[in-house]
């Protein structure tokens, strides 16, 4: 994505930012960058969010991914230390609790982190949709929910297929954040990965609603 193409769209954002960041990315997570922007900003259209904003969280989500991991810590703890009221303190605790684990999901608070407190980013919307894109939780504003939901269906993903492209097409947000939810929780077990405890809590709290509908 260049300049022209991000500016056709964005007239509030630091466009030299955004492009600094995923030119910094590999090839593969640049594209699923760009493929969850799009799924974000389809979304946000739907849903009556700013799709602006879903499209700049959507490009920058996995921006610290593939930085070392001991930037990664030192940079949520800026997310940490910036946004005490938002769910983000609460993430980066889970994550502190299992290092091994948190290692591969700190990348989104330290994406917050990093445009916090190095590029003077103040849009705290934006900022806890990055850095929550990792974590699940039930009161999680709808950009959010969005931003999660794309990095789950955006259709590079291997497991994504016809299902998942409809689902995004017609369920409404709160059916299809339970959707995303539930794909990263069978995903995850079917691989033997760890699943963080907010997610299988919100899992099971959806699953039991869905019993009792």
């Amino acid at each position: 994505m260049d300049s022209a193409q991000i500016s056709d769209f964005e007239t509030n954002v630091d466009t030299p930012v955004i492009e600094e960041l995923l030119a910094s990315l590999s090839p593969r997570r640049r594209e699923h960058s760009i493929s969850t922007a799009t799924v974000a900003v389809n979304l946000c259209r739907r849903f009556g969010v700013d799709a602006q904003k879903g499209r700049v969280a959507g490009l920058i989500h996995d921006s610290m991914k593939e930085r070392e991991l001991s930037e990664q810590w030192r940079l949520a703890a800026k997310a940490k230390e910036a946004m005490p009221n938002s769910f983000v303190p609460r993430a980066i605790e889970e994550f502190e609790e299992n290092r091994d684990y948190g290692s591969k999901m700190i990348h989104g608070p330290a994406a917050a982190g990093y445009l916090c407190w190095y590029k003077a980013w103040t849009d705290m919307e934006v900022l806890e949709a990055v850095a929550l894109h990792s974590s699940a939780f039930t009161d999680m504003k709808p950009l959010c929910k969005i931003v999660y939901i794309a990095d789950k269906l955006e259709p590079l993903r291997e497991y994504v297929g016809v299902a998942e492209a409809c689902a995004l097409e017609t369920e409404d947000l709160e059916d299809l954040f339970a959707y995303a939810v539930s794909h990263v929780v069978e995903y995850l077990h079917g691989k033997g990965y760890r699943i963080a405890q907010s997610t299988l809590d919100l899992y099971n709290s959806l699953t039991t609603k869905k019993a009792r509908a």
